[in-house]
């Protein structure tokens, strides 16, 4: 048999579905974080000096994303501009003081700063409107609607806030072992140590 043949039987091998599996799964995407890093690191080293281009699109913001709960870039990309230096700050001392190590307690850190900010920011907003000096009946609605979402962002900070707080709480672990536990006052719980009536 000569070679060609046998690598066109190679190519046509019937593959069980654990073979075609294996095979899929070690297939990655341009995405992937390993071969951005190395498209990024190309973008840093081809700037020399210049400043880099960062758009959304670029292998280097993609490369600082990866950073994201040390530098807040995606942070930047859904906060006005006048509070994206102070979100970042916002978002790194929140961490700090509530000791964030997982990315899940520095992820609900950036949520608490985003929805700070998203509270300060329709307090500006009620606050220009309310600069002007003079109300109207549009005003009036806009009002009422900014009032209505200036309760939301509260309660989305407080809530978040909350949540931090309580990944922070050291689990509780309840382990009795008793025949008489007594669980609130004047509430006892007993085993079944009932005589038997039969």
């Amino acid at each position: 048999m000569n070679r060609k043949v046998k690598q066109i039987k190679s190519l046509n091998k019937v593959r069980t579905v654990d073979e075609i599996r294996e095979h899929l799964h070690r297939s990655i995407t341009a995405l992937d974080p390993n071969i951005v890093l190395k498209e990024g690191e190309k973008e840093f080293n081809n700037s020399k000096g210049k400043q880099l281009v960062t758009t959304p699109k670029s292998n280097a913001f993609k490369v600082m994303t990866l950073f994201e709960f040390e530098n807040g870039m995606l942070l930047t990309t859904v906060i006005p501009e006048q509070y994206k230096t102070f979100g970042i700050d916002l978002m790194r001392n929140i961490q700090k003081e509530y000791n964030c190590q997982t990315p899940s307690e520095k992820a609900t850190a950036e949520l608490v700063t985003s929805n700070y900010i998203r509270t300060l920011e329709i307090q500006r907003r009620i606050n220009s409107y309310l600069d002007l000096g003079t109300i109207t009946d549009t005003g009036v609605r806009f009002l009422a609607i900014m009032s209505q979402e200036l309760d939301r962002a509260n309660r989305h900070y407080l809530s978040s806030l909350e949540a931090l707080k309580s990944m922070k709480q050291p689990q509780l672990g309840v382990n009795i072992r008793a025949n008489t536990a007594v669980i609130g006052q004047n509430q006892v719980v007993q085993a079944n140590n009932l005589p038997n009536d039969s």
